[in-house]
């Protein structure tokens, strides 16, 4: 080999040389990297649970959007155009028969919301103070304010101590009493229609079928309508079929007798409230504080009568 040869070959030599060690440094460097990716202490999400994930949160966002939509529903201006109509002009005075304090806000709240929203003349009559546990004074009280949260003024609001009339479910009310009391309130402050309990009373308590068992000639009674025990406890619910605040309509029940009878014709009226007057409803039950034992949230939260009130009409 030639001294020139030899000195030729020797950048070759180090050029291949420092060629292989460009080569060699990335394939190092990804060799890092390999290593870094399995490196255990190194969280790398799994790609495993993604779709699953992706499933709940989608229904989550679905059952989120449904419960947006139920409650625009039920929130929409709709809900608070309480149009009577010529039939029922605001011009007519009510009268809210009860039996009990707290029985104005558990069982006809939304009755009352609807007719003191459209400026109807209400006045609420209680027949005892609830003294059953010796809490009388307190729960004439609490009625008052249950009232005015209710947006009836205390002096629209009587509450009687009879001893005729006294609260427990073994005291048998008679009706003559309470048809003089009624009928000596009606007249004086000119009631055009009662609205009371059914003959079941909602909850079957003696005293309420014993109210509704008043006469009143030549005035309308209001009877509100036992639920049954399946849809006592829809609360929301039972308001998606009833799109108005306020309707009216009539129903037949019976079939026709041998002698050829018409089927009788019942009429009927639908009160619901919104959720800001279900709110308003149990805001009115909170001021009965010696009544809120915890079954009673319970019904709060749960029961249809907070939401819907239907009655049918009766000549008294």
């Amino acid at each position: 080999m030639s001294g020139s040869e030899a000195k030729n070959t020797e950048p070759e030599e180090s050029v291949v040389k420092e060629t292989s060690v460009i080569k060699e440094s990335p394939v190092e460097d990804s060799k890092v990297e390999v290593s870094e990716l399995k490196d255990p202490a190194v969280k790398v999400p799994s790609a495993a649970p993604t779709p699953a994930a992706s499933t709940s949160w989608i229904s989550l966002r679905n059952i989120l959007s449904i419960s947006i939509i139920i409650i625009a529903l039920l929130a929409s201006p709709r809900f608070f155009n309480f149009d009577f109509g010529q039939s029922t002009p605001c011009e007519t005075s009510y009268l809210i028969l009860t039996a009990h304090p707290d029985d104005e806000a558990m069982f006809f709240a939304p009755t009352i919301l609807s007719l003191v929203n459209a400026g109807c003349p209400v006045r609420g009559l209680c027949l005892s103070e609830g003294n059953e546990s010796g809490l009388g004074r307190t729960r004439k009280e609490e009625l008052v304010a249950s009232y005015e949260a209710l947006g009836v003024k205390k002096e629209f609001i009587e509450i009687l101590d009879h001893p005729e009339l006294q609260d427990g479910p073994t005291k048998d009310w008679p009706k003559f009493v309470i048809d003089n009391i009624v009928s000596s309130y009606l007249s004086m402050h000119h009631i055009d229609t009662i609205i009371t309990f059914d003959q079941t009373g909602i909850s079957q308590h003696p005293n309420h079928i014993a109210v509704s068992r008043v006469s009143a000639p030549r005035r309308e009674i209001w009877k509100l309508q036992s639920p049954s025990i399946l849809s006592k406890y829809t609360g929301p619910l039972s308001v998606i079929s009833h799109y108005l605040p306020f309707s009216q309509s009539t129903s037949t029940t019976g079939k026709k007798g041998k002698k050829g009878k018409k089927a009788k014709v019942v009429k009927i009226k639908v009160f619901t409230t919104s959720p800001f007057g279900w709110a308003r409803g149990v805001w009115a039950m909170t001021r009965h504080k010696t009544q809120l034992v915890w079954f009673r949230w319970l019904y709060l939260a749960a029961s249809r009568l907070m939401w819907i009130n239907e009655f049918e009409v009766v000549a008294g």
